[in-house]
């Protein structure tokens, strides 16, 4: 019997080693989520050069396709590092161990030059060089409404012009997603707001971005309260739940994994009870 076929790498393994190279440290964005900064870097070609702000960057992670790309010339990681942030689904997360140099010795080790990055321990409104202007800003730090909308309107008076911004963790801060929205309808800013399908990643478009013809790059959530409704009854259900079962499994899990743990059975109760629209008189 020929076993090679069952050899072959398939078009999702390809891809998958393809983006793993881009991205060889572990970090918490998914394939999908790697795309997507793989398709914003792209997008950025169009500059002569940028720059690149990261606010959250746990242990480099998602720095690296940006500090290997020669057209990214400068690198802003802000963390608020040693603490232990809060989270929408009810627990907090220990990064007391993690340090700015913890970050750079993973990068060192992997073989990455961290000449160009420069690092802020704290959060981005304490952050003071507001000389420094980004093409790109990616926000992934604390998960809570309030911290994401402090992270945005703080890091946007470090952008650029024309700049994009993206977002992790989409179905946690969905509400700080709206407010971003109306804040900037009010603000006249000119920008193209996009929630990425099958990813946990949103992005906003600012000035010469946000007339790009994106549907060829990204295919995008065209129903948005239909999936803010979705993370509305997800969210309830995993806190329900962290509250009822955290005490338990704290005991014998690492606290960071429980919530990935969760989110799948409160996705099913999601469909068990999800809502139905009926007519009324």
């Amino acid at each position: 019997m020929n076993n090679s076929k069952k050899n072959e790498p398939t078009a999702s393994t390809e891809l998958e080693l393809s983006v793993n190279v881009e991205f060889p440290i572990h970090s918490q964005t998914s394939i999908a989520d790697k795309l997507v900064l793989l398709k914003v870097r792209k997008l950025l070609q169009v500059l002569p050069s940028y720059s690149y702000l990261e606010i959250g960057s746990y242990l480099g992670g998602s720095l690296t396709p940006f500090l290997k790309d020669p057209q990214c010339t400068s690198i802003l990681s802000i963390d608020q590092r040693g603490s232990q942030p809060a989270d929408e689904r009810g627990l907090k997360y220990n990064y007391t161990g993690v340090t700015h140099q913890t970050m750079i010795d993973n990068l060192n080790k992997h073989n990455f030059n961290a000449s160009k990055l420069e690092t802020f321990d704290g959060s981005v409104s304490e952050y003071n060089d507001k000389d420094n202007k980004f093409n790109l800003m990616f926000v992934d730090g604390e998960h809570t409404d309030w911290a994401c909308f402090r992270d945005f309107i703080h890091g946007m008076k470090l952008l650029a012009d024309d700049s994009i911004v993206v977002f992790h963790d989409s179905s946690l801060i969905y509400k700080s997603l709206k407010i971003i929205q109306e804040y900037m309808f009010a603000s006249g800013e000119i920008f193209k707001f996009i929630k990425i399908n099958d990813s946990e990643m949103s992005c906003l478009f600012f000035n010469r971005f946000s007339s790009l013809d994106l549907d060829t790059v990204f295919s995008s959530e065209k129903n948005l309260p239909k999936y803010y409704a979705s993370c509305e009854n997800t969210l309830f259900f995993t806190n329900v739940m962290t509250k009822l079962t955290a005490p338990l499994l704290a005991k014998y899990l690492v606290i960071k994994a429980t919530p990935k743990l969760l989110t799948p059975l409160a996705q099913k109760l999601n469909q068990l009870f999800k809502p139905t629209h009926q007519k009324t008189l």
